[in-house]
Parts: C-alpha cells; sequence; structure tokens
C-alpha cells in the first residue's frame, strides 16, 4: 500500500529561518487523514517528533493507514537523520538519509540519500538532490528540486511577507519502466509579530516524491496531482509554539481521482 503525506514538516521548514539563532528546537506533532469514496485507503494517522540543532537534524515518524478492502491496517517506521557540514547565517549544506521499515514489501527497506545546499540573505536560492532506491523492487527514483525566494517588507503590510517557487523533477527507473514527473510549488509565508501564516500549493504530477527537505519519501506507487494547503503558527514567546495546518491533495489510485483531506497539530519548542 502507499504512505500519506507527511505535510507537517513543512512547518518547521516554513519557519526554520526565524529559529535559527536557536541552540535547538523540538517540534511534535499528530496528523491524520481522509480519503474519499472508490480508493483502497479509509484513513491514516500520524505521530512523530522532529529535533533541528546546530549539526544535525532528526525525526522520527510512525504512520498507521486503515485499508479498505479488508480493513487491515498498514505500519510504516520513518527515520531521517541530517548532517549539516556548512551552516551559518547565509549558506547552508545538509546531507542525510531517510529510510523505511513497514509491512507494505514494495517500501520496506527503501532508503533516500538527501542533498541540499542554499543561500540565505534577502534572496534564497538553491537546489536538492535525493536519491532513492527501493530495494524489493529494483527502482531507482531521481529528483533535482532547484528553488528560488525572496523576502519582501512592504509598505502596505505589517510584517515580514516570503515569496517561493519550487520545481520538483523526479525520473523513475526500474527493469519494466521509465518514466519522468514535473510540478512546481508556489508558496507565500507572511510573519507578524506572534503569528504566521503559510499559503501554498502545487501543479503538475508527483510520483515517488521526497519533500519537506528530506523528511517526506512517497511509496513507489503514490502518485498525485496537485495540493492546496494552510499552515498557522503561534509563538507564545521566544520558545513556545503552536501549529495548526490543513491540507487538500488529488490523488490517482486504481485510475481514479479521488481527494485527501488532512490536517495536523504540533508543538514547538526552542532551546536557547
Amino acid at each position: 500500500m502507499k504512505k500519506v503525506r507527511l505535510f507537517q514538516m513543512l512547518i518547521v521548514i516554513s519557519l526554520g529561518l526565524n529559529a535559527s539563532h536557536s541552540l535547538a528546537s523540538l517540534f511534535i506533532y499528530q496528523a491524520s487523514s481522509d480519503y474519499s469514496t472508490s480508493n483502497d485507503r479509509d484513513k491514516s494517522t500520524s505521530k512523530g517528533f522532529y529535533l533541528d540543532g546546530t549539526l544535525a537534524e532528526i525525526a522520527y515518524e510512525k504512520t498507521d493507514i486503515t485499508l479498505t478492502d479488508n480493513g487491515g491496517t498498514t505500519q510504516f517506521h520513518n527515520f531521517t537523520g541530517v548532517w549539516k557540514p556548512y551552516s551559518n547565517m547565509h549558506q547552508q549544506l545538509r546531507l542525510g538519509l531517510h529510510y523505511t521499515n513497514t509491512n507494505e514489501r514494495a517500501s520496506n527497506g527503501k532508503y533516500t540519500f538527501i542533498g541540499e545546499a542554499l543561500n540565505y540573505a534577502q534572496n534564497v536560492y538553491g537546489s536538492a538532490l535525493y536519491y532513492t532506491h527501493y530495494a524489493n523492487n529494483g527502482v531507482d527514483v531521481w529528483q533535482l528540486s532547484p528553488r528560488f525566494g525572496r523576502y519582501y517588507w512592504p509598505r502596505f503590510l505589517s510584517g515580514t511577507l516570503y515569496l517561493q517557487a519550487q520545481i520538483d523533477a523526479i525520473s523513475l527507473t526500474s527493469n519494466i519502466e521509465s518514466r519522468d514527473y514535473l510540478s512546481l510549488d508556489l508558496k507565500s509565508h507572511w510573519r507578524i509579530d506572534a503569528w504566521a501564516v503559510e499559503l501554498g500549493g502545487w501543479l503538475g504530477k508527483q510520483r515517488s516524491a521526497v519533500t519537506s527537505r528530506g523528511f517526506t519519501v512517497y511509496n513507489l506507487d503514490d502518485l498525485y496531482e496537485g495540493e492546496a494547503r494552510i499552515i498557522t503558527t503561534y509563538h507564545h514567546d521566544n520558545n513556545f509554539s503552536l501549529s495548526l495546518a490543513g491540507h487538500l491533495t488529488k490523488r490517482i489510485a486504481d485510475n481514479h481521482d479521488h481527494t485527501v483531506a488532512s490536517w495536523m497539530i504540533g508543538l514547538g519548542y526552542s532551546f536557547e
């Protein structure tokens, strides 16, 4: 079976630039997804944590997906570790590994190598390169994800506005097929005082995609054709934060389109 999008990591990424002064930050969350009728899934739940430090990032997530055909459950354990050999206020290099353990054969033991280089200034630009191998199917997936963003301080709007565009180019090869997929992701992130709001979405096609800077890795046959999302975060003080998020995603299963509705709640704490 297929794995639910781990969209909650986007909150950490979208707010990460604002927490760069912290020694470390911890984010814990719980998420749920409901699937429309006439597909192989009924619902799913996820819970996990993400720890971001000066030199490394670590994450773990457990996901349970309830199936519609027999009422059974597919369980996933996702582990991610990232080393940051070079990181300052203006540049960052990330190298890491994502690994999945599951009772679903096609995705059990799949691993993803993570490589990303970014430059932070008024403009944010760089690219990520991911390589995923599905050991039980002999499938290789390469993904190139360049992005460009820019900060604005408009006179007619209080706070800080950030706009970003990202392209995801995916190439999948195996002994029986070779496919390419392309999508464009656009987002706006507005921060004013204690509140932060992100609106975004993407169009195109994604299969076996890597998102959230390597913390989300789709299963082999996960095919999607677009998404809309909203993420809100309230910072109680310099340490605590509360995040809420919602997603609507168009998923292709058994040659039929259906909508996946997802929502998440998470708590963050920064150690100074």
